[in-house]
């Protein structure tokens, strides 16, 4: 058995590798989150990892590939506006609650801001719209939808 010394940001650079399944791919972005909050990693090396690690969507999904990623639905005004999610396939997981990984809590909303700051996560008017249908357009609109339309 060979053992080798290695640093965090080399470790994690290994370990982004092997993120194939929703909770792999949570519980990874909790620990570079968590090594960013205790200055373990620089923001270079943050910003590195988060272009290449996976991101699981809403619907459980890991993306490996991904161009954008979306706030989740959840902390969206604007998916109130349609009715299906014409952005499927980008990574847009609920990254907002709060959870435990290997016994290091994460408050609510607190990886999602590290999301927006270093995945670049955007709300829905920050982004290009896809080249798809939106079935809310072809009906009257609410008094909410108008109202989330003229904010």
């Amino acid at each position: 058995m060979l053992v080798e010394t290695t640093d965090l940001y080399s470790y994690a650079e290994r370990c982004v590798k092997w993120q194939d399944d929703k909770y792999s791919a949570v519980a990874f972005t909790h620990f570079l989150y968590h090594s960013h909050a205790q200055n373990r990693v620089t923001e270079e090396e943050v910003r590195a990892l988060c272009r290449s690690m996976p991101l699981v969507d809403n619907y459980g999904g890991v993306v490996c590939d991904w161009s954008g990623v979306l706030v989740p639905a959840k902390g969206s005004k604007c998916f109130g506006l349609f009715r299906s999610n014409p952005w499927r396939g980008q990574g847009s997981g609920d990254y907002s609650l709060a959870d435990t990984y290997a016994g290091v809590h994460t408050q609510e909303n607190h990886l999602l801001s590290f999301m927006r700051t270093h995945v670049g996560a955007s709300d829905v008017p920050h982004i290009s719209p896809p080249n798809a249908a939106f079935p809310t357009a072809a009906s009257p609109l609410t008094r909410e939808n108008t109202l989330l339309l003229l904010e």
